[in-house]
């Protein structure tokens, strides 16, 4: 395990190749035209540290200096050959710095605190200059924990309605209590931080430098654009499960999709664990305390091929069983373009009123749906409803 912690993260000679590519892409297709010649290494460093360390809690401002002072006069040709030597350096020192820090946060909350002295924390630490030295951000931290258990405890107070003698009598209680969600918190970033891999690195590093010339261009990797494909075409090959993981990294079935393969098989319901999968042939994988997109890669696969999934149903969780799942493609209906009229009074009269909801912007590049179409398609039987208005709503479309 502790190999695992302090394995660092590299580069693959194809990342490589793709990063030479995107400084070209940006050259010559981008509708600036831009030139990595143009970029500012001390700015790209800065934003992409502060991409790491959004709060400014596990970095000093000697160390972002150093990385200004090491990697600027060379960025730049770095870039130009394709080497992201700098942001995977500078990752494994964060990814270090930050598990020994969680490790200690930890520690720190199994001792006692005092919570009598009149200090403050600042909860919006943007706007403010990275600490000077080690001691300052241990007392950052101490500050930070003191708020989070705080907080709980404040929330779990607001939660029940018990008289104030009750709250009392059992604030010891409480306040451990408090501690122990905070620290199981600080757990689960940990687990998050060790999953972190090369592909998600250079995802972050690629797209802080990507933004540092244009701020709605991003870099996607293999996984990223794949995962932009499904949802530009609103379908995907699998078995039609939404799946989410617990605290316990238990692996459950949260919706089985309309119509898809596992809502076929009738052997599969919400709330069932998948406890192993394995292909048609083959061992199985144990999937228990894996991260959710490693299990979703094991469930995916070419249409019309066989995953075998052990399960532990909700029904009958003392037993375990093994599913047998042809996968297909499943249409992915809940992001469609929908319509509905409703009718709005006013001082003298009542008039239908057409709503188009589109929730993302969609569009196949062969036979499926886009949303042009559709939007124009359901414009036009609003019309047929005698509507005297529109409203494209685009509340919850990110773009």
């Amino acid at each position: 395990m502790a190999e695992v912690l302090c394995q660092k993260l590299q580069p693959s000679p194809f990342m490589q190749q793709e990063a030479k590519w995107l400084v070209q892409a940006l050259e010559q297709a981008h509708f600036n035209k831009v030139s990595v010649r143009e970029l500012d290494p001390q700015s790209f460093l800065k934003s992409y540290v502060n991409k790491l360390d959004k709060q400014k809690l596990y970095f000093t401002e000697s160390e972002i200096n150093n990385f200004i002072k090491i990697y600027s006069p060379t960025l730049i040709t770095f870039f130009e050959q394709g080497n992201l030597f700098p942001g995977f350096e500078i990752y494994n020192i964060y990814k270090e710095k930050s598990l020994k820090r969680l490790d200690w946060a930890v520690r720190r909350l199994s001792s006692d605190f005092n919570f009598d002295s009149n200090i403050s924390y600042d909860t919006n630490r943007d706007a403010i200059n990275w600490e000077k030295t080690f001691k300052d951000l241990d007392l950052s931290w101490t500050k930070l924990l003191k708020y989070e258990v705080l907080s709980e405890v404040l929330s779990k107070i607001e939660t029940n309605s018990s008289t104030s003698s009750d709250q009392l009598d059992g604030l010891d209680e409480l306040i451990n209590d408090s501690k122990d969600q905070v620290s199981k918190r600080y757990s689960r970033w940990k687990k998050n931080i060790i999953e972190f891999e090369p592909t998600d690195v250079q995802e972050l590093y690629l797209t802080t430098f990507t933004q540092m010339f244009d701020p709605h261009t991003t870099f996607m990797n293999i996984k990223e654009k794949e995962k932009f494909d499904q949802a530009m075409n609103n379908e995907l090959v699998g078995i039609g499960a939404v799946l989410t993981t617990d605290e316990n990294g238990y692996c459950t079935i949260k919706e089985l999709l309309p119509g898809g393969p596992a809502e076929a098989s009738r052997e599969l319901e919400s709330e069932d664990i998948i406890l192993k999968v394995a292909q048609a042939q083959g061992e199985f994988t144990d999937v228990v305390d894996m991260k959710i997109s490693k299990i979703v890669e094991l469930i995916k696969g070419p249409k019309d091929t066989l995953v075998r999934l052990e399960i532990k149903p909700i029904k009958d969780p003392a037993t375990t069983k093994v599913v047998r799942i042809i996968r297909d493609k499943i249409k992915l209906t809940s992001n469609l373009a929908t319509a509905s009229v409703y009718k709005v009074k006013n001082t003298k009269s009542e008039r239908n009123i057409g709503v188009v909801t589109l929730h993302s912007f969609y569009g196949s590049s062969g036979s499926g749906p886009k949303a042009t179409d559709d939007v124009d398609e359901l414009i036009t039987k609003l019309k047929q409803e005698n509507t005297e208005g529109l409203i494209l709503d685009l509340r919850r479309n990110g773009g």
